[in-house]
């Protein structure tokens, strides 16, 4: 039996992980089990992120059959999560990105607790959403360009914040688009991808542009198969912005029930 120790970091996010919610569950178990036996830190043999493992060292963990094994990391693969070097009696697992994601989500944890401790306290006031408030007392729509903090006193502690900046993330996401609806022209949605990075941001702005992007192409998938299922054809990527909180309630739950 191998020994583990340390520990690994997962992101909340990864409950809307394609992985998790859309693939077979032992798919899930499997690639915990991979991030829980790559190396935490380098060794003489394997970098960090990479293991020697086998097929019946997997199974013997997640109980999981050799062709659950073998079709899940067919995925991982393709889905360039990890790199495969096959040997004589397994095989080298290599998680890619493993230190990027662990350091990223490490850093981001301490720099959430040392912000909440050291802060003044103080007041957001986003002047768009008092101008956009409905009778029943919620907003609208979510506004995000102009946020005003106000310490406890009244007295006005920041400026506007200036706009994100999204890069390659809008285009990302308008291809993604058109992959799943079958259309031509991602230049056409680039508009709509970058209302929905920032609906992203709005909604969690301590996260990265791989955080939001990630979000998104997981709502766009959501979208595309409640569509499906009501026999909608034609639909834009500015309905997944329109309909952004009724994707993960309803739409989710009426998916899962077609599932």
């Amino acid at each position: 039996m191998i020994e583990l120790f340390g520990s690994t970091i997962w992101a909340r996010q990864t409950l809307e992980s394609d992985i998790f919610f859309w693939k077979p569950d032992k798919w899930f178990k499997i690639w915990f089990f991979l991030i829980n036996r790559v190396n935490h830190k380098p060794t003489k043999q394997f970098e960090r992120g990479q293991c020697f493992t086998s097929y019946k060292e997997i199974a013997g963990f997640t109980k999981a059959s050799k062709d659950q094994i073998k079709h899940a990391l067919a995925y991982f693969r393709e889905a360039q999560m990890i790199h495969i070097q096959k040997a004589t009696r397994g095989m080298t697992i290599n998680v890619l990105n493993y230190a990027k994601f662990q350091d990223a989500i490490k850093t981001k944890s301490h720099t959430k607790s040392h912000t909440k401790a050291t802060q003044k306290p103080h007041y957001s006031i986003r002047m768009e959403e008092c101008n956009n408030i409905t009778p029943n007392g919620e907003s609208s729509k979510p506004m995000l360009e102009e946020v005003i903090e106000v310490d406890d006193l009244g007295e006005t502690i920041s400026k506007p914040k200036p706009a994100q900046k999204f890069g390659k993330t809008t285009a990302a996401i308008a291809i993604h688009y058109c992959v799943l609806t079958g259309k031509t022209s991602p230049k056409a949605s680039l508009v709509a991808a970058k209302e929905l990075c920032q609906l992203a941001q709005h909604y969690f702005p301590n996260e990265t542009l791989l955080d939001w992007e990630q979000e998104i192409k997981g709502r766009i998938e959501i979208a595309k198969k409640y569509y499906d299922i009501k026999g909608i054809k034609e639909w834009s990527l500015r309905k997944v912005g329109e309909n952004w909180n009724k994707i993960l309630t309803e739409w989710k739950l009426e998916v899962n029930k077609h599932q």
